[in-house]
């Protein structure tokens, strides 16, 4: 609006495209989408208006770009902080992979049938080998006992620290 005001002030005595605000605003709208006067190059002024027009339109709508860009990546950045990543990919694909050709071998069951029970569970700090077995989801107290053994390597299906009031919070976790 502003530089409507200035259009009609500066060029409304001599141009009717900025003859009056309401004309000004519209002409200015115009420009911004590429639709210039005809003439707007014979005149100093003009041509001066222009292209402090076109640098603080062009900066704005960059500005307001940048800032939605930045809004988004900021959120994407929290999420992935939030993401608890245990395993790099390949070792997590490898690792997934291997583990079905167990289940079939030694007899687990596949993932998308203990994986609900478990996911009821999620209140239990651990589940043991007696809350495995009595499942009944195993072929056998051998095939609990390997499905144990496997998991176990992998430090993050640890339990997290716990004393008489809740979860121990470490420092990196605090942040």
């Amino acid at each position: 609006t502003c530089f409507a005001g200035i259009a009609t002030w500066s060029f409304g005595s001599e141009r009717p495209d900025f003859a009056d605000f309401e004309t000004s605003l519209q002409k200015l709208f115009e420009m911004t989408f590429g639709e210039f006067p005809d003439d707007w190059t014979e005149s100093f002024e003009l041509r001066l208006f222009t292209v402090l027009y076109f640098m603080i339109v062009f900066l704005l709508v960059q500005n307001f770009l940048l800032a939605v860009i930045v809004e988004a990546y900021m959120g994407v950045r929290k999420d992935n902080e939030e993401l608890k990543t245990e395993q790099e990919f390949i070792m997590d694909i490898s690792s997934s992979m291997y583990s079905h050709y167990l289940a079939a071998r030694k007899g687990w069951p596949m993932p998308w049938k203990l994986g609900p029970l478990l996911e009821d569970w999620i209140a239990r700090r651990s589940i043991g080998y007696q809350d495995l077995l009595r499942t009944g989801m195993f072929r056998n107290k051998e095939a609990v006992s390997s499905f144990i053994k496997y998991y176990r390597k992998f430090d993050f299906l640890e339990p997290e620290p716990f004393n008489e009031y809740g979860p121990v919070i470490t420092n990196d976790q605090a942040r």
